[in-house]
């Protein structure tokens, strides 16, 4: 879920859907998660419930994937706001 999570943020940052403040607290709350041997952090969680439950894994369905994204940087926007 890790790497997928940072995958999702970067592309989002990368199509101007999150900007790159946002990213930078989401990513240090990842890592910041994982160095403490916390559990995983609320973007983690947020991209397992709204995105990967309902990705294909061969990938095939970029347009679906495009929605689920969509819903995904909505929250984002909402996480990063909450951690500062």
């Amino acid at each position: 879920v890790t790497e997928r999570t940072v995958e999702a943020l970067r592309r989002l940052s990368r199509e101007g859907r999150l900007s790159r403040e946002h990213k930078r607290r989401l990513l240090t709350d990842v890592i910041e998660h994982h160095q403490e041997g916390e559990s995983a952090s609320e973007v983690e969680i947020a991209y397992e419930l709204l995105v990967m439950r309902f990705v294909r894994p061969d990938g095939e369905d970029p347009a679906k994937e495009d929605e689920l994204l969509e819903d995904f940087a909505d929250q984002c926007k909402v996480l990063a706001k909450k951690l500062y």
